[in-house]
């Protein structure tokens, strides 16, 4: 189940840790600005401002090389102008002859020294920064994403605690504890948070637009996969059947069926079955799952029926084919024991 059911981790830390994002974020660097006597340090900024970074890093350096004692505010112009253009190296060295003055500011240099690979450095220098700037939502929620990407669950959960009391930042705090405790096999955790997000906000509000926004189906899909791992399986299926009606895929109608399965509601979870090999008719997991619901309701003959499709439609060299179907046919010997057994003594 967990091959069909792995939620991609690809889409997961990707989610996590997204490519660094202007929207937004020039704003609050705006503020930031004050003029200086010289002219082309202020139309270097004007150029970064309307995203013309190799523009504003030629000003810049024109600014350098004008200045009689060479200041740190045109290296900063060039150092975020590289970053905005993920020149991750040339940033790095940049930023290390600026003076960080806003979070915009200490976002950027974060991330250069994260994609040049010095995560303790990224990880510190956020720290650094919110210490300055401690309600700043959106370093606040790099940290967490950055301390999660790498798999520092328990770093990562109290920062997304700390995101949480920010204001506007709840349901994010939520989704990305629940994010970081699926990703560290905590499914119940995983469940209570994301669905804590989901209550927050239903819309999921308040991510930052630094980062690529996660769904409503999509942590509906990843709750209803939680839960199916705990002892409170029987309440994926609302979940899994939220995700399906919002974008329907053969994954989360197999998660469906599952929860149906859970609720030993096997009409239903034949249905979802159903609509799995509707997208994929060779599904393997749905076989074995319609193998397994009809020798609960003893149809033994209609599990052997189906092992036999199964077989048939199936790749040969298949691995987990083949393994599936050694395990389908141990299940249907020994129902088929049970059964010869009650037959014999009546």
């Amino acid at each position: 189940m967990r091959n069909f059911m792995n939620f991609s981790a690809v889409f997961r830390w990707a989610v996590l840790l997204g490519a660094p994002a202007l929207v937004g974020a020039v704003g609050g660097w705006q503020a930031h600005i004050y003029f200086s006597q010289h002219q082309p340090i202020v139309e270097a900024r004007a150029a970064f401002e309307q995203q013309k970074f190799d523009l504003a890093v030629r000003l810049a350096q024109l600014q350098l090389h004008q200045s009689a004692v060479p200041g740190t505010e045109p290296m900063l112009v060039i150092a975020c102008s590289l970053a905005s253009q993920q020149k991750w190296a040339e940033a790095t060295k940049a930023f290390e002859q600026s003076v960080l003055k806003t979070p915009f500011e200490f976002a950027l240099n974060a991330r250069s020294l994260y994609h040049v690979g010095r995560i303790p450095d990224a990880v510190a220098l956020i720290s650094t920064g919110l210490k300055q700037f401690p309600s700043d939502s959106n370093l606040a929620e790099l940290e967490t994403r950055m301390l999660g990407f790498h798999h520092q669950t328990k770093e990562a959960i109290a920062s997304a605690e700390r995101l949480m009391r920010i204001e506007g930042k709840e349901s994010t705090g939520c989704l990305l504890a629940g994010m970081i405790h699926f990703g560290a096999n905590n499914y119940a955790a995983a469940a209570a948070n994301l669905r804590r997000a989901l209550a927050a906000s239903p819309k999921l509000e308040g991510q930052s637009v630094d980062f690529p926004k996660t769904s409503p189906d999509d942590v509906n899909e990843l709750i209803a996969e939680s839960l199916l791992s705990t002892e409170n399986a029987n309440e994926a299926l609302e979940f899994a059947r939220a995700a399906y009606e919002m974008k329907p895929s053969a994954r989360r109608a197999y998660l469906a069926a599952k929860g149906a399965e859970a609720r030993r509601a096997w009409m239903e979870a034949s249905h979802w079955a159903e609509r799995v090999l509707s997208f994929e008719p060779k599904n393997i997991d749905a076989f074995v799952l319609r193998i397994d619901m009809a020798l609960e309701q003893g149809a033994v003959a209609d599990a052997e029926n189906l092992l036999s499709t199964l077989a048939k439609n199936g790749d040969a060299n298949d691995e987990k084919l083949r393994h599936s179907l050694n395990l389908a046919r141990a299940k249907i010997a020994a129902a088929r024991r049970i059964a010869d057994a009650k037959s014999n003594r009546k």
